[in-house]
């Protein structure tokens, strides 16, 4: 190392030899870079075809929040359509009855608590409330009206839902998970991975690029740095060789050489 100080200083090269070393550090980052890479590569093509799979599964169910709470309120209300209709038809008929019917019996209601008001301010409050209750009450009965019109016995959408959560239930079992949003964030890391595995070649070649670039950056700055250590080399000899003689030794031979070589070193 102290034979290259001194070469190099007089050779003038000190820069030439940083930036060298910079490369240098560079060139091996990228090389243990390509190591990770590529030993990345040869675990994650393990796991492909089974990742690729298990996406394959979650992406054909169309995955959306809520999915499994409204699917399991559309059974319920698809496998007990006749009980849900039974108590609906109660309903619309307790309120509508011309007879007996809750609506009926609140419009007289609201008849007499009207006449009441016209006797006394005391009785305004009370026609009022049983009013609000009347409008209330009309809300309601569109309400269950629209129900009973809307339902409407579908088997095969039943056996449809059934079998879409007979999926979804066994989803979260193999993946050892309880909800929608859980499956679509294993959906979204295995769409992650898959693709990661799969880009692998093309950043491997990117990373060789760069690799090959950086070499060539070096291979330029150590042919400089060799062409002015050999170009500096007569001028130490010459001056090794006067120094002697005034030492009295003036048969004193050197020979100095620097040797190119494939591999890279720290000095260069």
């Amino acid at each position: 190392d102290f034979q290259f100080q001194v070469i190099d200083v007089l050779a003038n090269v000190l820069d030439d030899v940083s930036k060298y070393k910079n490369f240098l550090d560079a060139f091996k980052r990228l090389n243990l870079e390509l190591e990770n890479l590529k030993a990345q590569k040869a675990e994650s093509l393990k796991e492909l075809d089974y990742n690729s799979f298990l996406l394959q599964e979650l992406e054909a169910i169309s995955l959306q929040p809520g999915d499994l709470e409204t699917l399991e309120e559309e059974y319920e209300t698809l496998n007990n359509i006749e009980e849900i209709n039974e108590h609906l038809t109660v309903a619309h008929q307790l309120l509508s009855d011309e007879q007996t019917g809750v609506l009926n019996v609140l419009t007289q209601l609201k008849s007499h608590a009207q006449k009441l008001a016209a006797f006394s301010g005391k009785y305004q409050e009370l026609f009022e409330r049983i009013a609000s209750t009347s409008i209330e009450l009309d809300d309601l009965y569109s309400e269950v009206e629209a129900f009973v019109e809307a339902l409407e016995a579908n088997p095969n959408r039943l056996e449809e839902v059934s079998a879409k959560l007979e999926v979804l239930n066994n989803l979260l079992k193999k993946h050892s998970v309880g909800t929608i949003e859980e499956l679509i964030e294993i959906r979204e890391a295995l769409k992650t991975s898959v693709s990661f595995t799969e880009n692998l070649d093309e950043t491997i070649a990117l990373k060789e690029r760069e690799i090959t670039e950086m070499a060539n950056q070096l291979d330029s700055i150590a042919g400089v740095i060799h062409k002015k250590r050999t170009d500096a080399i007569p001028g130490l000899v010459s001056a090794l060789k006067n120094l002697l003689e005034t030492l009295g030794m003036p048969q004193s031979q050197f020979k100095i050489e620097v040797v190119l070589s494939e591999d890279y070193y720290v000095n260069g």
